[in-house]
């Protein structure tokens, strides 16, 4: 037996399609109770399936981060990578020569933390990753700060992260030690053009 209240029910028998748009209408106009119903539960349906989209995506990036890794690793191409969702947000930090980041000061904040100064910080971020996204990738000279708070100059690399149908799941971010004349200290830091989107599905 359905112990739901009768308003909750008809605002779901609503929503399933099961009046006609004329009796919809009437309800949701005639009754707050069924109008905050029908509203309440296309809300929850739209954080639901928000959630399940960035969770997806969360998943993508991570992935596609450790086979990136795996192939600087491979390189011997010693650098930190974050990989960024879409706004610039920092889903995973890793360095070449160790293990993940974990920090929670490092984990979901912006890429912005990398920047310095910190005046400019957030201003360069986003120019850098606007950038990278109109170019398919791009690359910046300048001071960073390394996910454990060491300054250092480095070349920074942006790559974005997409599907085969062209839609921006995020970013890759490198950030190698570089000399002054912005060739990088590492000599085996080589990253072909096009290297990182060939890894995207």
């Amino acid at each position: 037996m359905n112990w739901r209240h009768p308003v909750q029910r008809l605002g779901n028998w609503l929503l399933r399609g099961r009046a006609s748009p004329a009796l919809q209408q009437v309800a949701v106009a005639k009754s707050p109770a069924v109008r905050q119903s029908v509203e309440s539960t296309h809300g929850h349906g739209q954080y639901v399936t928000h959630n399940r989209v960035r969770t997806w995506r969360r998943r993508v990036l991570l992935h596609k981060g450790e086979r990136i890794r795996m192939h600087m690793v491979e390189t011997a191409d010693v650098a930190w990578l974050a990989m960024l969702d879409d706004e610039g947000m920092v889903l995973a930090c890793f360095h070449t020569t160790g293990v993940a980041v974990t920090h929670a000061h490092v984990l979901d904040r912006h890429v912005a933390q990398f920047y310095a100064p910190q005046s400019i910080a957030d201003v360069l971020a986003r120019d850098h990753l606007r950038a990278a996204t109109q170019a398919e990738g791009s690359q910046h000279l300048g001071w960073r700060r390394s996910p454990n708070g060491v300054l250092f100059w480095a070349m920074t690399t942006i790559e974005p992260v997409v599907l085969r149908d062209g839609r921006l799941q995020g970013f890759s971010h490198v950030m190698r030690t570089a000399n002054a004349d912005g060739s990088f200290a590492n000599t085996n830091a080589v990253w072909p053009a096009g290297s990182v989107q060939s890894l995207t599905p």
